[in-house]
């Protein structure tokens, strides 16, 4: 059965594997939409981020739903408020830092889906 309502108890967060400081609540991975899309939360604690990398088969798209970022976009490191949305086309490098004094929480999506990071 297609899942289509993820409540907001039943995603759990979980530390990032390779990253310190970063904990991701995922809602819908590639599994649940024949691989189109995913999403999830992301949690970044000040002074920590995701550093520059790629997606060479999918766009990712960051909107800012709490705290004061950095995003980086063609290149260069520019500011991000609530509210904000930072896009990448395929194989574009980009990253996002938090350089507020609370943590910084995203909503990311991955358009087509990506496996989720190990």
């Amino acid at each position: 059965m297609e899942k289509n309502i993820v409540k907001k108890d039943e995603a759990q967060w979980v530390k990032h594997p390779k990253l310190d400081g970063v904990y991701l609540k995922r809602y819908f991975v590639g599994a649940d939409n024949n691989n189109l899309f995913d999403n999830l939360l992301a949690k970044i604690e000040p002074g920590k981020g995701l550093p520059p990398h790629t997606h060479d088969n999918s766009i990712e798209t960051y909107y800012l739903i709490q705290g004061k970022g950095e995003c980086l976009s063609n290149g260069e490191w520019r500011e991000v408020n609530v509210g904000d949305c930072c896009t990448t086309p395929m194989g574009n490098e980009h990253g996002f830092r938090n350089v507020g004094e609370e943590d910084c929480i995203l909503f990311s999506t991955f358009t087509p889906a990506v496996p989720p990071a190990k």
